[in-house]
């Protein structure tokens, strides 16, 4: 540490010290070898070396928690990703046993158990989305484990050296200073030596102390922050998840009110629990009875006034279909009468026309004149030779 070409009245001790030979590596070996050897049996030190290094120790323990619920958070971020890929096959197969059921069979049943069946499927199918944010958590853990965790370790250990080989130094020293003779030159000697060698492990303690103290800090600090952005992300996905879940089982849910009694004869223990909700269900069914049988009775009359109008309806659709015809055959017959008339009125003029439909009602009024003037016959014998005189003066009258 210090040449010998820079030396001085005040550097001589400490750089002459400081000087190491075979023997006095031997000596620094045995004494920490010594100092491991009580540390591995659980000796007691001294109180005040352990109440030094109490502040390091605090950091050591919440380096070793950080180290295991590392490791641990790995193993069950493992174990969750297989059982929540196991839920959602068994999830989505008994959707899917629910769903053919449901469509054989055709009652009431059977529309609880496919709309059961598509639930169970859609959570099973959401419920794989909590995968990502739990890769990315892993994938987090993992870096942080083999990144940090391992940087903060190798530091940890180097300290843990140091620290043995400065706690061997001060044994060293304690022995020595129990035989120290200060008349005796090379006792003294022997003593400063190393009380040198105290001084360099402390250093080198020192120094990977506060390494560790800081870095075990700034774990800390950079785990609370990894868990901060990655764990929000899994929370809204698993916020996600279950709002979704529990809307879609709830409209099922309430679209299949109701319960029916069932007596349990194997597991009897569930006789009382179901009695006691059927009780407590019928008593709500009642009121609700009450309500739907006058909503039925409504719904009835105004099917039953529906159907009368229908058939109202239709009645009088096919009476008007009837005087429609009727209303066409005349008008045909009407426009059949004026057709000779307007022919009649495109050859002769205004007055011709009236003239001749004087004449012609004139004539028509003298015949049924002379055809109610014409006397009854009669079926005798006696009066069979005289029809050609009547008939001949009907002719001649008319």
């Amino acid at each position: 540490l210090f040449p010998e070409t820079i030396m001085n009245d005040f550097t001589r001790p400490t750089a002459y010290y400081g000087q190491s030979s075979t023997v006095s590596r031997m000596q620094q070996q045995y004494w920490t070898t010594k100092q491991a050897f009580f540390r591995k049996i659980g000796r007691k030190e001294d109180d005040c070396i352990i109440a030094s290094d109490a502040e390091l120790d605090a950091k050591l323990e919440l380096f070793g928690a950080i180290q295991e619920s590392c490791t641990n958070l790995l193993r069950v971020l493992e174990n969750y990703q297989d059982r929540i890929l196991a839920l959602s096959q068994e999830e989505n197969a008994l959707g899917r046993f629910l769903k053919e059921c449901g469509k054989q069979d055709k009652t009431r049943a059977g529309k609880m158990m496919g709309a059961t069946g598509k639930t169970m499927s859609y959570s099973a199918q959401q419920r794989l989305t909590l995968r990502v944010p739990l890769v990315r958590l892993y994938q987090e853990v993992e870096t942080y484990q083999f990144r940090a965790i391992a940087d903060t370790l190798a530091t940890v250990e180097k300290m843990e050296r140091s620290r043995t080989d400065y706690r061997g130094a001060l044994l060293w020293m304690k022995d020595i200073s129990q035989q120290l003779d200060p008349d005796t030159y090379k006792q003294l000697e022997k003593f400063r030596k190393v009380q040198g060698h105290v001084k360099r492990t402390k250093m080198q303690f020192e120094k990977l102390k506060l390494d560790t103290l800081q870095k075990v800090d700034l774990l800390a600090a950079s785990r609370c922050n990894m868990f901060s952005h990655v764990l929000a992300t899994y929370q809204n996905a698993l916020l996600s998840f279950w709002e979704k879940t529990s809307s879609t089982m709830t409209n099922v849910a309430e679209s299949f009110k109701g319960y029916q009694h069932y007596d349990f004869i194997v597991v009897k223990e569930l006789q009382e629990p179901s009695r006691k909700l059927a009780e407590e269900m019928g008593n709500g069914e009642e009121k609700a009875s009450k309500e739907d049988g006058d909503k039925d009775r409504y719904s009835k009359t105004s099917a039953s006034g529906a159907e009368d109008h229908k058939m109202l309806f239709f009645e009088s659709e096919y009476h008007d279909d009837e005087s429609k015809r009727d209303a066409r055959a005349k008008d045909k017959k009407r426009k059949k009468k004026e057709k000779p008339r307007r022919a009649g009125d495109g050859v002769a003029g205004p007055g011709s026309v009236a003239s001749k439909e004087g004449s012609r009602l004139d004539a028509d009024s003298k015949s049924q004149s002379s055809l109610d003037d014409v006397p009854l016959l009669s079926l005798d014998e006696s009066t069979s030779e005289e029809r050609p005189h009547f008939a001949s003066a009907a002719l001649r009258d008319a």
